[in-house]
């Protein structure tokens, strides 16, 4: 997978999740994901708001979008830091 630019990331992240389209927000992310969420503490007993694995966070994600019908993303304007 290589690392796409961020403002392309961002809308394309956005766009899906508005969507409510779990896979194409999950294709932005490797099988060995480790993702970490407040929310995932809530929706995910015993997870401590740690979702490892896609199909972890697909599983939360779907629960997410069920629980919170309301959220929404908006997508951000990202740079990157000049090293010199």
């Amino acid at each position: 997978m290589s690392t796409p630019e961020p403002d392309v990331f961002a809308k394309d992240w956005s766009a899906a999740w508005n969507r409510r389209d779990v896979e194409a927000v999950l294709r932005h992310f490797h099988d060995d994901v480790v993702f970490t969420s407040p929310v995932a503490a809530e929706l995910m007993p015993g997870s401590g708001g740690v979702v490892r694995g896609k199909a972890a966070l697909r599983q939360y994600w779907t629960a997410a979008l069920a629980a919170l019908p309301g959220c929404g993303s908006t997508s951000s304007t990202f740079t990157r830091a000049n090293p010199y």
